[in-house]
């Protein structure tokens, strides 16, 4: 069975300007992996019409579902609706039934934790099932970057009580990249905190730390994934090591994820 795809449209110029910070993209992020679907894509776009209309197009055309973030509020300047609209060459109309079950509802006194509350159980109520490997998987990997220690696919295999190639088969169907991809990213991770943290490195002792064969092996993963060789970083690091990496968006202005949704994000995209 193909895994679903899925891509994230975060919207508003309060994200790229850093007046906000964006939740809602980290929180997706581990939602889907424990739903089995893999994100293959975070774009931040500002609220522009234009810009979002085509993002979400883009998006669509290539991936199972796309989730946006931001506007569709009760706000005057909101332009979230008008984009998606266009994006599907769609009219924006105000359906009548729906309108007079929100006013039956609501009333007019609503207020906004009432509101919220039924929309959470409204997107409850159509919540696919839990998948159980999906979980599995998902809780396959925060053991893999949780746990330094764990640096071969026969470790983790004999700790979660299954055969290598059953693990293998997991990962492929769920995650959509090897275990042994997943921990190499997550020893690299480590690897950019120490050499972001203004201590001295010594390259040849945390290669072997890390589980790889020399210092020239880090090094070519470290230049590849982070896109800097680890000297260079470590002089001018890319990222606060409490933030994570910058990624560059749609505006070209930097972002600086969590930890988490920065291995949430290393261990979805492929």
């Amino acid at each position: 069975m193909r895994q679903k795809t899925a891509a994230i449209v975060v919207i508003g110029n309060e994200i790229l300007t850093g007046k906000s910070e964006d939740k809602n993209a980290s929180f997706l992020i581990g939602e889907l992996r424990g739903l089995g679907v893999a994100l293959r894509r975070v774009i931040i776009v500002p609220d522009d019409v234009d810009t979002i209309a085509k993002a979400v197009r883009e998006c669509a055309s290539e991936f199972d579902h796309v989730f946006t973030s931001g506007g569709v509020g009760p706000t005057h300047d909101d332009v979230t609706i008008e984009a998606i609209a266009r994006a599907f060459d769609r009219a924006v109309v105000r359906h009548p039934e729906l309108e007079a079950m929100l006013r039956g509802y609501f009333g007019d006194d609503a207020d906004a934790a009432r509101m919220i509350g039924y929309a959470e159980a409204l997107l409850h109520s159509v919540l696919p099932e839990r998948d159980p490997l999906a979980e599995q998987a998902a809780a396959l990997v925060s053991r893999i970057t949780d746990d330094p220690g764990l640096r071969r696919v026969d470790q983790l295999a004999a700790s979660s009580g299954m055969t290598p190639r059953t693990l293998q088969r997991l990962f492929a169907d769920y995650v959509g990249v090897s275990p042994k991809w997943v921990m190499r990213r997550a020893r690299l991770h480590e690897a950019a905190e120490r050499a972001g943290s203004g201590e001295p490195v010594d390259w040849a002792a945390l290669a072997s730390d890390l589980g790889y064969a020399d210092q020239a092996h880090l090094t070519r993963d470290f230049t590849v994934t982070i896109l800097v060789p680890p000297t260079r970083y470590a002089a001018a690091p890319l990222f606060d090591p409490a933030a994570g990496i910058v990624l560059s968006f749609v505006s070209g202005r930097p972002w600086a994820p969590s930890r988490a949704a920065l291995m949430s994000f290393l261990t979805s995209a492929g």
